[in-house]
């Protein structure tokens, strides 16, 4: 429990930014406290990454869905050149 191995809310903080950096998703400091176990923290930075690149693909498909088929066509040649 990161609470009981000393963990307070200013280190809650730095390990936010850690895991900004790490996961680029932002972790709620509250989340400490609903899951403050490592095996839970892991299981719902999964959950919110997951749900993160879900949302960001469904996104891409309502964009393209408003397209017409040349206006597709020059997005994706678009993004391929940014790989």
């Amino acid at each position: 429990n990161f609470f009981d191995l000393g963990g307070d809310s200013l280190q809650a903080t730095q390990l936010n930014s850690r895991i900004r950096e790490e996961f680029g998703i932002e972790y709620p400091i509250q989340k400490f406290f609903e899951s403050p176990t490592i095996k839970e923290t892991a299981a719902s930075i999964d959950q919110m990454a997951g749900q993160q690149d879900g949302s960001e693909e469904m996104e891409i498909l309502k964009m393209l869905e408003s397209l017409s088929e040349e206006e597709v066509e020059a997005e994706l040649r678009k993004r391929a050149g940014n790989i």
